[in-house]
């Protein structure tokens, strides 16, 4: 049961980060004096890192085992969102979320693998379809939770969120997932 709540954990913070983070973009716009154009690179460039990620974390999990991506993986993607929430110039943000981006690829991808590896057929389809829809329920909620935390703290205090998000994930992994 700890490992699906960690699979979960993981897959709530790879399909909520960015929609925490969108509701956040016109006060990044002001506090950085940029054009819309400007602001939105941060979106796009988090997307590319997670698409090139995604391409890579299987290899690498085999490669290496899925304890040593996953674990490895979530360490840097909460390094770059600390990075973001403490940025003092849109240049580390843009890398940061890049680097959110590329590594939480990793953890998604062999997340589902080693709950497939781990069930039996019934209960794959059973928590494939809890996950799917916890994911459901949190991409419907993460704009509004990021909007509620941006109007009432700054847009740094969405990036601190997901940094929790991504200490519990990290620390769950750790003590479930095996090599």
């Amino acid at each position: 049961m700890l490992l699906f709540i960690t699979v979960l954990t993981i897959c709530i913070i790879s399909r909520s980060e960015a929609d925490f983070f969108i509701p956040c973009i016109p006060a990044l716009q002001k506090y950085f004096e940029l054009s819309p154009f400007g602001v939105q690179l941060s979106l796009s460039l988090n997307f590319i890192g997670y698409c090139i990620g995604g391409l890579i974390a299987g290899f690498l999990g085999d490669q290496f085992n899925y304890r040593v991506i996953i674990i490895s993986s979530l360490a840097i993607f909460a390094a770059a969102t600390l990075l973001c929430a403490l940025a003092g110039n849109y240049g580390l943000v843009l890398f940061g979320r890049f680097v959110q981006g590329l590594t939480i690829a990793g953890p998604t991808v062999l997340s589902y693998v080693i709950l497939i590896e781990t069930s039996k057929f019934r209960d794959q389809l059973k928590r494939l379809g809890l996950i799917n829809g916890a994911i459901t329920l949190i991409m419907t909620m993460a704009p509004s939770i990021g909007s509620y935390l941006g109007m009432n703290t700054s847009w740094r205090f969405n990036f601190l969120a997901v940094f929790v998000m991504a200490l519990v994930a990290w620390s769950l992994s750790y003590k479930v997932v095996e090599a």
